[in-house]
Parts: structure tokens; sequence; C-alpha cells
């Protein structure tokens, strides 16, 4: 029984030297392009198809597992998509194989496509997630991080992202993997109300964890979400931040900043008063005597 193999290595070769002698073109030729093997498939084909077998052969083979298609995506990009669109939901688990393949087979997770990160498309896809499919998007995405997949891209934050659309098991991946105060800072705004418990908190114990100054992104978001608490009458959430800011302050982490009193006057000023007596009496009570103090 015979069985074809294309030899992708020859084909890149044979490009090559076109490419190197633009007046070259061999005899018997129509033009210069090289013919369409005799599979007449490629690599993305294959995950059209979600042919892992054919796959497995063509990268057998030294086809360029990282080369881009007409529209900037290259085999990895086009497969996460893939698992997520719904007209190839029934193939998600086969695509996903093939995410694993082209892993194992150290496909390039860094650079845009698109515009996009590989971690945003992750957290982009728009079709109604089953149990199977959360799972499936929590790996994926755990293993881009650990691969050291960059997380942000040109239009967005997906920490911020994940929080907005309520997928907090892919927050909580996330936010072990950003330090930037300004993208935690989003974060813990974009938290206030729904994410509050969910992952709120601890963004903040990552915010509360590395010293302030008193002009830097931690301070501003910090206290934009405080002022939000307030103003959205939510004070359980606001005693919380209060409180936890308070250890912090004393513990003598904020740089120029002369204690709780001068951020609360700055920060929350007249809403303290306005919404005490609604729901903030003890709240109201204790930012005068701090004020005092």
């Amino acid at each position: 029984t015979w069985k074809l193999h294309i030899n992708w290595n020859i084909r890149k070769l044979m490009q090559q030297f076109l490419d190197e002698h633009p007046d070259f073109k061999p005899e018997s030729w129509p033009d210069r392009v090289i013919p369409p093997s005799l599979l007449n498939t490629d690599i993305f084909d294959c995950i059209e198809k979600a042919d892992i077998e054919t796959l497995k052969m063509i990268l057998s083979e030294g086809e360029d597992i990282n080369k881009r298609n007409s529209v900037g995506h290259t085999a990895i990009s086009k497969t996460i998509r893939k698992v997520f669109d719904i007209r190839t939901i029934q193939h998600h688990a086969k695509l996903k194989n093939i995410f694993d393949l082209l892993i194992a087979q150290n496909a390039d997770v860094g650079g845009l496509f698109s515009g996009q990160s590989l971690v945003k498309i992750i957290i982009s896809s728009p079709i109604q997630m089953t149990e199977a499919l959360r799972e499936i998007q929590a790996d994926m995405l755990r293993v881009l991080l650990e691969r050291g997949a960059p997380i942000n891209d040109m239009y967005n934050t997906p920490l911020k992202q994940t929080i907005e659309d309520k997928n907090f098991h892919l927050s909580e991946l996330l936010i072990t993997q950003i330090s930037d105060a300004k993208e935690l800072g989003l974060a813990l705004v974009a938290s206030i109300p729904v994410g509050f418990e969910e992952c709120g908190k601890t963004i903040m114990a990552k915010l509360l964890s590395q010293p302030w100054t008193r002009s830097g992104d931690e301070t501003k978001y910090f206290f934009t979400a405080l002022k939000k608490c307030i103003t959205k009458m939510l004070p359980t959430h606001t005693e919380y931040m209060l409180k936890q800011y308070k250890d912090f302050s004393k513990a003598g982490q904020v740089s120029g900043v002369n204690g709780i009193g001068f951020d609360l006057d700055e920060c929350l000023g007249q809403a303290v008063y306005e919404l005490s007596g609604i729901y903030f009496d003890d709240l109201g009570r204790d930012y005068q005597m701090q004020k005092k103090m």
C-alpha cells in the first residue's frame, strides 16, 4: 500500500529559491507560483476540518507552524477562534486537541493577530458557554499564561473585560499574572458592584501589597473605586475598603499622603456628608473622627 507524503521542506526551499531569483521561471511551469500540493490541503484546511491526523503529517514534513494566512492568523490563533465558533462548536474537543498539538510543537504564542493577543481571543468568545467549554477556555488560558503569552493588546485590558463579562474563573487566572497598578485599578473599579466578592477583594489585596505614591495609579483607582462604592450606596463594600486602607495607611505604605483624612477629603469629600443619615451614619461619624485626629 502506497501513501502519499509531501516534502514540505523541499517546497519551502523552492519558494526561497524563487524569492531569491525573481527572473527565474521553472521550465514547463505556466508561471512562478508553486503548484498546490496533491493533497490539496494545508495547516489551515486541517484546522477548518478539525483534521488532526493530516495536520500531524503536514507538520512532520516540515511545514511552518507559524506561517500566517491572508488575514494575519497563524495555526494557533485560528484554532482558538474555531474552538469557540458557533459554526464549529461540535468539534471543540478535536480542536482543543489541535491546540495541544500546536503547543507541544512550540507554536509561537506571542505577537498580535488582527490587533488582538491570543489571551484576548480566548476571553472574547461571544457564544453561550457550556461547563465543558468553560473548562477548555480556562485550560487554554492557563497554558498560554504559562508559556508567557502577552496579556494585553491594542484595544483593551483582558482582566477588566473578564470582570465586566462576569467570567470570574478567568479573572482569577489573570490576576496572578498582572502587577501593573493601572490595569489592576481599572479592574477594581469594574468589579463594583458586580464582582467585588468574586475578585475585587483579591485585586485590592494585590494593590495594597505594594507601596503607593500620592500621584500613582494605585492611589487614583483605589479611591475611584471607593467613591463608586459610596455613590452606588454600597455600605458593606465601602466599609471593607475603608478598613483595608486604614490598616495600609497606618503601616506607612503611602508615600506623601498625610494619613487617611487627607485622602478622604480629596476623594470622597461631600459624598460622605450627603449620604450620611441615609446609609452611612456610622461611616459619617467615623470620617469626622478621623478628620479631628
